[in-house]
């Protein structure tokens, strides 16, 4: 049955070497091994591979979470903008300085975590805030002189801008943090059809 299998011709080409048996299987024991040892290094690099794609997927997640932070202070700091507004209420102006240095705590754990072009867009949008804030620090003195109307067309024509600027680049920095998501989604795929095949091929 052997010589009509597909392991045939194998078997009569090593038949017909001229060494002794022992050597034969000594040999075959060795290929055996190697076989196994490569298995096992393929595997601990698929493994590997898969470790450092999901690392890299949490860091992602983590990030796309931090900008969601960042658009929830966003708009607890219009709402109190429009209340210190309204109100003409020092306070209200106070807890958007609070409401910053959040902000910053934020903007800190995104930087450390992130890539080169995501730490850019990340400092893009640091850069608006600043303008923000030196922008709301002109709108208390004008509230804090009775000059509500100034301190609305100042809202207004720079304010308000720069807020709808970072809601803007937050949307899109999330945009990306999720399509860079969906491509190692489909490294981890790859991966384990990579390792399944090679498998299957031992």
């Amino acid at each position: 049955l052997v010589p009509s299998s597909l392991l045939g011709p194998l078997v009569r080409r090593v038949a017909r070497v001229r060494v002794s048996v022992l050597s034969k299987l000594l040999a075959a024991f060795l290929l055996i091994a190697l076989l196994l040892i490569a298995l096992g290094v393929t595997s601990l690099e698929s493994i590997s591979t898969v470790a450092r794609q999901s690392r890299l997927l949490d860091q992602a997640r983590e990030r796309v979470d931090a900008m969601r932070q960042i658009e929830h202070a966003l708009g607890l700091q219009m709402n109190s903008m429009r209340n210190a507004l309204a109100l003409r209420d020092d306070a209200s102006i106070e807890s958007i300085f609070r409401e910053n240095n959040r902000f910053y705590d934020t903007f800190n754990r995104l930087e450390d975590s992130a890539g080169p072009d995501q730490r850019d867009a990340i400092r893009a949008i640091r850069r608006i805030q600043d303008q923000v804030m030196a922008t709301v620090a002109r709108i208390a003195v004008l509230i804090r002189d009775d000059k509500a109307d100034e301190a609305m067309d100042l809202h207004l024509s720079e304010g308000y801008p720069l807020y709808r600027e970072i809601a803007t680049q937050v949307t899109r920095a999330v945009r990306a943090e999720a399509a860079g998501m969906g491509r190692i989604l489909e490294g981890v795929e790859r991966t384990y059809r990579r390792a399944l095949l090679l498998t299957g091929g031992f």
